[in-house]
């Protein structure tokens, strides 16, 4: 149905948003997978190798906290309004 399970390979963990939550500003982490819908995503494809990362439970958008470009900033969900802080590549590694 077009949903992805986002892994890491060194954890073997799934992208998560906290709680299930629906609310902006939910954080968004690693944890074992349950299967839950805050586990599942849509990658919504906005041109140019980018993408919308969307949870499947909130139909909202996985972006970097506060446009932060430092090292450590937090990944949160929120609503989608299309800023380079909600815009996703992928790479081959």
């Amino acid at each position: 149905g077009g949903q992805f399970r986002i892994q890491n390979v060194n954890s073997g963990k799934v992208l998560d948003v906290a709680n299930q939550s629906t609310e902006d500003g939910a954080n968004v982490q690693q944890y074992s997978d349950g299967g839950g819908d805050n586990q599942r995503f849509y990658l919504n494809d906005q041109g140019g190798g980018q993408y919308h990362i969307q949870p499947v439970h909130s139909q909202k958008a996985v972006e970097i906290t506060s446009s932060s470009t430092s090292d450590g900033a937090n990944v949160q969900q929120y609503d989608w309004h299309g800023g380079n802080n909600q815009l996703w590549t992928f790479e081959s590694v």
